[in-house]
């Protein structure tokens, strides 16, 4: 299918969950009593998933899904976006994402993939304003959109992203960053950010145990300001200033040997493993004998086809 019929393919689909029947409860008789079978049977027909990465989706697919949400995404649990490089490009695709997501608010969303959705500057900042109003997240994926930051020069959806990874009422444990062009410039703007939503709040623990920061660009600077407020040594758990990641992920970036060896320090002394690999130096020197083998961060993808799976299935 080309890429200019896709968005139809996409509200067909879309008009095919929203017909009679899909996602309600059997009707009943007006005279008959209600039957607490039928009623679980309707509410498990809902779309708990909608699955359509890869398929050549653009901003009208997306502005499918911002009509589609509201009204019938009340039963959504994960939602793949991902591998949609059209998406979110140009002005509109990703703007219609956040309304959407602002329309579907109150579904038990657990799951967010919009890894290589072309999300940058402003627009991203809106979707990720957007998903904090789902409580029940648990993961939210936005690797490999490399203009998320315009590699440093567009900061709009840092703040978002932190206040995300800060939240004490949700319950987020893993937020996939790699590959968004962060560079040091973007990393003090995030923990900047970050320090600033931890100093609001007087929780002791923050449900966030993964952050995915791998390929970004980062050099030691960068990367020891993250360090710096995302683990908590000894001291700031004393002082009730604790986040208890259980891996903060740097794989891939351009850390020296000296940097990777302070990094390493201050990891052996907290909770938090902090995956690193020397792949190139501050200085444009090759470091891989430093220590660790240097692997790929990202596994091989599975392709999905455009499908959606109910509880019923």
């Amino acid at each position: 299918m080309s890429g200019a019929e896709q968005p139809h393919g996409l509200q067909a689909l879309l008009n095919a969950l929203s017909a009679p029947g899909a996602g309600q409860a059997p009707a009943c008789a007006a005279d008959a009593p209600p039957d607490p079978a039928s009623s679980e049977r309707g509410a498990a027909l809902g779309v708990s998933e909608l699955l359509v990465g890869d398929n050549g989706l653009g901003r009208g697919a997306a502005a499918a899904l911002a009509a589609w949400i509201p009204g019938h995404g009340q039963h959504l649990a994960v939602l793949d976006l991902s591998s949609n490089p059209q998406l979110c490009e140009g002005h509109g695709g990703q703007e219609a994402l956040a309304r959407g997501l602002l329309g579907g608010r109150g579904a038990p969303l657990r799951e967010v993939h919009l890894d290589r959705c072309g999300l940058h500057g402003g627009g991203a900042a809106e979707v990720l304003r957007a998903l904090r109003g789902f409580p029940q997240l648990e993961l939210v994926s936005l690797a490999h959109n490399p203009q998320l930051t315009e590699g440093g020069r567009d900061l709009r959806a840092l703040p978002e992203a932190a206040a995300l990874m800060g939240s004490t009422e949700g319950r987020l444990e893993s937020l996939e960053l790699q590959g968004v062009g962060l560079r040091d410039e973007g990393a003090a703007a995030l923990a900047a950010a970050v320090g600033a939503t931890a100093g609001d709040s007087t929780a002791t623990e923050r449900p966030l145990r993964h952050l995915g920061l791998s390929n970004n660009g980062l050099t030691g600077t960068g990367a020891a300001a993250l360090v710096a407020v995302l683990v908590a040594d000894e001291a700031a758990k004393e002082a009730a200033e604790c986040w208890v990641l259980e891996t903060l992920d740097l794989r891939g970036n351009t850390i020296s040997e000296q940097g990777i060896r302070d990094l390493r320090e201050v990891g052996s002394e907290s909770d938090t493993d902090i995956l690193l690999t020397a792949v190139v130096s501050e200085g444009g020197e090759d470091d891989s004998e430093e220590g660790e083998d240097s692997n790929e961060t990202d596994e091989d993808e599975e392709d999905r086809g455009s499908y959606a799976s109910s509880d019923d299935y």
